[in-house]
């Protein structure tokens, strides 16, 4: 079952404390500032959990100083324990065991080529502490410029969002304004028709009166000619009536 206190840590992150344990423990490389800010460099992006990472990792110290002079079960196992909650894998815990223990049976007996070891793990430890220094520069000059690249990605779909909303603003002020012209000119269509139906009432009211003039005149003339007619016809008779009376008479 998984340590729910363990650490989530990234396969480059664990590989790294592998191999900063292995120079500290053994090649004697010291756990100091400049190593505590490189371990923290390393490993501040990553998701960490209730345990510890720089805790755990001093404990290991301790506990694999007391392993290279005894081989007690109890410190083996406490060593495991701490080990596995520093998510390390279980190939490099079994490896460093073996190798305490070797140490464990080395201290007892001194050979003459101590000279000769120290030096090739000195050497070793040297290789070692380049090959996580460079790894470590790589990873982070990765990390810099996927930031760096991120950053400009970043403005770039800024820049793009912004002249979309350059682009469809100007159609949208487009869209209104042609809108308005459309607008306008029906008004100054309509206000045409409304003028020139003003014009027509008013000329149909001219020919109206006009009409009802002409009407009145008319009117007016018949009855004229009817008294005329009228007074032509009494004259007529009143010629006759003289006429009739001078024969009689």
């Amino acid at each position: 079952m998984k340590d729910k206190t363990a650490l989530d840590v990234s396969e480059e992150l664990r590989e790294f404390i592998e191999a900063l344990v292995d120079e500290v423990v053994f090649n004697g490389k010291p756990f100091d500032n400049d190593t505590k800010n490189l371990l923290k460099r390393f490993s501040q992006s990553e998701v960490s959990t209730t345990y510890d990472i720089e805790k755990g990792i001093s404990l290991l110290f301790e506990i694999a100083e007391e392993l290279k002079t005894t081989n007690s079960r109890a410190l083996i196992s406490y060593f495991v324990i701490i080990a596995q909650k520093c998510n390390l894998s279980e190939v490099w815990i079994n490896k460093t065991i073996i190798k305490l223990g070797k140490l464990v049976a080395t201290s007892k007996v001194k050979s003459n080529s101590d000279y000769e070891i120290t030096k090739a793990r000195w050497l070793e430890s040297m290789i070692k502490k380049d090959e996580a220094i460079k790894k470590a520069d790589e990873v982070m000059n990765a990390r810099i410029k996927a930031e760096k690249d991120l950053v400009i990605i970043r403005e770039s779909l800024s820049e793009r969002v912004e002249e979309a909303r350059a682009i469809a603003e100007q159609e949208a002020y487009k869209k209104i304004k042609d809108t308005i012209s459309k607008k306008e000119e029906k008004i100054q269509e309509n206000s045409k028709l409304e003028k020139t139906l003003n014009n027509y009432q008013q000329d149909n009211e001219k020919e109206k009166t006009r009409f009802e003039k002409n009407e009145r005149l008319l009117k007016t003339e018949k009855q004229k000619t009817k008294t005329i007619i009228w007074i032509s016809c009494l004259s007529i008779i009143a010629c006759y009536a003289v006429i009739l009376f001078s024969f009689c008479h």
